[in-house]
């Protein structure tokens, strides 16, 4: 008996997609390591709803799922499925820590 593993197809994209301040990571880094994850990624999604007819939605997971894109920053990594990063890239998104409030 033999133990295929089968390689997850995604793309890789840079900074250009999206930028993470310095503060950003760090505060990213430290919150994969709270929960257990330290090789993990923060998944950006953007969904229907919301006011404007969009959410984005922010969470933390293992890593890329199939046909995502990877976006290694610093020392972290973002996943973004491709339709989710067509709204991302156009919007020029930019995660930064807000000091007041401690949220993304």
């Amino acid at each position: 008996m033999t133990t295929e593993s089968t390689a997850i197809n995604y793309k890789v994209g840079n900074e250009r997609l999206i930028s993470v301040t310095e503060n950003a990571a760090r505060k990213l880094a430290s919150l994969l390591e709270e929960k257990g994850k330290p090789d993990g990624a923060l998944r950006l999604a953007v969904i229907g709803g919301g006011c404007s007819g969009l959410q984005y939605v922010m969470d933390l997971v293992d890593g890329p799922k199939e046909r995502d894109i990877l976006v290694p920053i610093s020392n972290v990594r973002l996943v973004i499925d491709p339709k989710s990063a067509l709204f991302v890239s156009r919007l020029g998104a930019r995660l930064q820590r807000r000091p007041a409030k401690g949220r993304f």
